[in-house]
């Protein structure tokens, strides 16, 4: 009876250590993952991405808001899916500032990043 008790313990934790690591997987391949680089004259913001593995999105979208502040708004720019930076030049010296990246592939597939 124990034997079997610690059999079935070992083949639930299997089953549930198998199903996290999927999850971990498909969540790292809807991540947009985003770097920036800083310049302060001109004052310029670029953001970073690499190529999503999912496939190729129509567009990239990009939204902005000053750090701190509520909601993101209406989107800030948006590039084609062969462009992996952003340039925003309106930024301003000293202001901090947030980013959201967003792609669409398909109807219902969305994967996104912050900064």
């Amino acid at each position: 009876m124990t034997r079997h008790i610690r059999v079935c313990f070992l083949l639930i934790t299997f089953i549930c250590s198998s199903q996290v690591l999927i999850a971990q997987n498909y969540g790292q391949l809807w991540t947009v993952e985003l770097s920036a680089t800083v310049q302060s004259s001109p004052a310029l913001i670029t953001l970073n991405w690499e190529a999503n593995q999912n496939g190729n999105p129509d567009t990239y979208a990009i939204w902005r808001k000053i750090k701190g502040t509520q909601g993101w708004g209406n989107i800030f720019g948006s590039v084609p899916s062969s462009t992996l930076t952003y340039t925003d030049s309106t930024v301003s010296v000293g202001v901090s500032y947030e980013y959201h990246v967003q792609f669409r592939l398909g109807n219902s597939a969305y994967a996104w990043g912050y900064i």
